[in-house]
């Protein structure tokens, strides 16, 4: 097994999870949003061109992500508000 840590904004995963809402239609929490991220933020495709993973995948991406119930719309936008600042 082939594990690789990652780092992911805050900013990232934000826009991860507003991205993910407005193609899924499904509000998930910021703690999902950072798996999120390396998909629409790049890193999968970062991977690959280091080499670090194959081009292309030796399997479908899996992404875990979970409902948002403690995560609503005030609370995106304040986040927005914070980190855009």
């Amino acid at each position: 097994m082939n594990i690789i840590s990652e780092l992911v904004t805050d900013q990232q995963t934000l826009q991860a999870v507003e991205t993910f809402l407005d193609e899924e239609r499904v509000l998930v929490e910021l703690a999902c949003g950072a798996v999120l991220a390396a998909v629409y933020c790049g890193v999968i495709q970062r991977l690959q061109g280091e080499g670090r993973l194959p081009v292309p995948l030796a399997g479908p991406l899996v992404m875990i992500v979970c409902g948002g119930s403690s995560v609503n719309q005030a609370q995106l936008e304040h986040l927005r508000k914070v980190l855009n600042r």
